[in-house]
Order: C-alpha cells, then structure tokens, then sequence
C-alpha cells in the first residue's frame, strides 16, 4: 500500500474546515447583547423578588404592640360618666386577626369597674363588675390589678377570678389581680350584670377591621368609696396585609421587567 492511499483512508470523508464554505463562520455577538443578557437576568431576579414577597406578605401575620403609660388618670368614683384615653394606630394597611390588652389600675375596687375597648365601631367588654352575682351586688373588694386580656386565656373568666384563683368567691386575694384572663364579655348593664349573664363582647368582635384608627379605652367605676386610678393599658395587634397591597408589589415587578426588557431591546439593536 503506497503512501497516499494511507493518508486517503485515514483522513476524515467529511472534513469541516472553520470558516471555509461547508460550514461559515458563526458572527460574533452583537455591541450590547452582554449588556442586555445582564439586564434580562436581573429584571427576572426583580420579577421573582417581588412575588416572592407579595405572596410571602399575603399570608405573613404581623404584630403591633405598644404600651401606653405614665398616665395616672383617675377614674371618678361612682359615677358612669367616667373616664377614657384614647390612641391612634396606623400600621397602613391590613386586616385584624387577634388583638390582646394589658390593664394596670391601682386603687379603688375590681368589683366596681367597668371597663370597655372600643374601634372602629365594635368593642369589647374587659371587666364588668367582677365578682357580681345574685347574692353579692358590690362584686369582688379586691384592689388593684395588672392583667392581660385574651380571649383564649387558660385561666378563664376574669368576673370569677376568685373562684378560679381561692376556690371561692369570698376569699380575698390579699393583693392586686395578676396573669392572663379571658374578658368578662357580658354586655348587660354594669347596674345589673351577673355572673350568668351571657358572654358575646369577646375581643374577636375587632377580628377583620382594620388595625388603623382610634383605639378608646372607657373606664367606669360605679360604686362610690375607693378611688380608681389608670397608670397604663397595652394594645398588641395581629394582623395581615390587604389583598391589594400584595397584588401592588407583583404589579411593580412586572412593570420592572416590561421596562428592562425594552431597554434590553434598544441596547442590543445598537
């Protein structure tokens, strides 16, 4: 076998030979496409983001808390007039899930009291006349409290403390009321509430309003003797972002991108 018949063979019997006519050459990229490829990847990174977090917000809980203090505000003794403070909110938008309340009151008597949160045109019954029943009319002579108020206290009712905390209604605690209670909720008439009346003035009543606007506490003390004092009240909040706020952070990433893909565009004619 001679020498160019061995190169015959064992030469390729299609060879592709860059930049010759079998196969031409590839044109390099276009001034700006990296520039629009960069552009691209970073308006689908904005996309992403904001509906990650518009979905991440729909079903995120937020919390609200503050303490309003200092504020020695005196109760008028046996009078339904009394008193009230009133707080503004403003988280900017959202729903209500659940709402609980701190009360701190020194002097005068739990028995006596009244006391009512209200916003937005609902409200909530957190005491009334604790302690009132058929054969006591005055209520619990305990004095003082620092509570919290939910309604899925473990405690229970907050109008049968004694009985839940001595193991009878005519035992004294010998000290102020403390811990977490469920609120009284009767709506009765604090001149003739009783311990059987119906509970419905719940702190759920605020569930689906609004966290914003003005949140009252009224307080009452409708017995004369002893002199009622409000030195702080608490509001926590829990609530969730509207609808339409979500939808506004993916309608931003969309127009974010629209926008990007067009400048992309335009760079990669140039």
């Amino acid at each position: 076998m001679n020498t160019q018949l061995c190169a015959a063979r064992l030469a390729p019997r299609n060879p592709v030979l860059v930049g010759s006519a079998a196969s031409p050459a590839q044109p390099g990229p276009k001034p700006g496409a990296a520039r629009g490829g960069r552009l691209n990847r970073f308006a689908a990174l904005a996309v992403v983001a904001c509906l990650t977090l518009g979905a991440a917000s729909a079903h995120a809980a937020f919390t609200f808390f503050q303490t309003f203090d200092g504020l020695d505000l005196t109760v008028p003794d046996g009078s339904s007039l009394g008193a009230s403070d009133t707080r503004q909110v403003s988280v900017g938008y959202g729903s209500i899930l659940g709402v609980q309340v701190t009360l701190e009151l020194s002097g005068g008597y739990i028995g006596d009291l009244y006391a009512l949160l209200i916003h937005d045109g609902v409200s909530a019954v957190l005491l009334n006349r604790p302690g009132r029943r058929t054969d006591d009319s005055l209520g619990y002579a305990d004095s003082g409290l620092y509570v919290t108020f939910s309604d899925a206290a473990a405690q229970g009712d907050v109008h049968n403390y004694r009985l839940t905390l001595q193991g009878s209604h005519n035992t004294p605690l010998g000290g102020p009321l403390t811990g977490t209670w469920q609120p009284d909720g009767r709506t009765s008439s604090p001149e003739r509430v009783l311990d059987t009346d119906p509970r419905s003035g719940f702190l759920s009543s605020f569930i689906s309003h609004t966290p914003d606007g003005a949140w009252t506490l009224f307080l009452a003390d409708l017995s004369p003797v002893g002199e009622a004092r409000l030195e702080s009240w608490g509001l926590e909040l829990e609530y969730v972002p509207e609808p339409g706020a979500c939808a506004g952070l993916a309608a931003l990433g969309l127009l974010g991108w629209g926008t990007c893909r067009r400048t992309a565009r335009r760079t990669g004619d140039h």
